[in-house]
């Protein structure tokens, strides 16, 4: 048997599931009102990062949400290849200033390449090799097959930067507190075998180490093909 309400009783639960209902219609008002604030957005999500460190962007539905800046989680992933840990604000323009490849095509960071290119020895039918400023260049061009074809428009791309380290971990921007976190993606999925970061047209690839074997290499190359597409 239901729950019978007398008169008083019905219309204190009506107001109740009204006031109920308006408290959940406007709990996101400034979420969707037009160029809402990085401040108001942060305290109505209770993000607590510095505001330079957002942007706003529009979900599919109209709504508007903070998250970090592509730029500065560039900056910070590569900060991370370069100094081997985590880095500090204060040091990610100074890395990104003295250490960032300025040319375009596919640059190896300096502990992947020997790597990087056993890996193309063993699936690729073209032969590679790295110059002295680490970027990957074609020394044998015979028979190539489809993925070689894929892999040379990337080498020879001359609009966009592809940075290639193979490291199951990266350093990202936490979006909630604004600190700077290590991201353990191999070791919290032993199949993933890539990450990317990219902004504008730069592209970080971090590829898995496959230190638990669950990949072969050429699934892992299948990545780096997949990205320059």
């Amino acid at each position: 048997m239901g729950i019978i309400y007398n008169k008083k009783q019905a219309k204190e639960k009506n107001k109740i599931e009204t006031n109920t209902s308006s408290i959940n219609e406007n709990e996101n008002e400034i979420a969707y009102q037009e160029n809402a604030s990085i401040a108001q957005l942060k305290e109505e999500s209770g993000m607590q990062a510095e505001d330079e460190l957002y942007e706003v962007k529009v979900e599919y539905d109209g709504k508007q949400v903070l998250d970090i800046k592509p730029n500065i989680q560039y900056k910070i992933a590569f900060a991370g290849i370069i100094k081997q840990s985590k880095s500090e604000f204060g040091e990610i323009d100074k890395f990104y200033e003295t250490d960032h490849p300025n040319q375009k095509g596919i640059w190896i960071e300096p502990q992947s390449r020997g790597k990087f290119l056993e890996m193309l020895k063993e699936n690729m039918n073209c032969q590679y090799q790295i110059s002295e400023n680490g970027y990957l260049q074609i020394k044998e061009n015979e028979n190539p097959k489809q993925e070689d074809v894929q892999l040379q428009k990337m080498i020879n791309n001359e609009t966009s930067l592809y940075i290639i380290a193979i490291s199951g971990v990266y350093y990202k921007v936490d979006r909630v507190n604004g600190e700077i976190i290590d991201e353990p993606f191999e070791m919290m999925d032993p199949y993933q075998a890539s990450k990317m970061v990219e902004t504008g047209n730069q592209m970080i690839i971090f590829l898995s180490k496959n230190e638990r074997q669950k990949l072969t290499t050429q699934e892992i190359l299948e990545e780096v093909i997949t990205f320059g597409k």
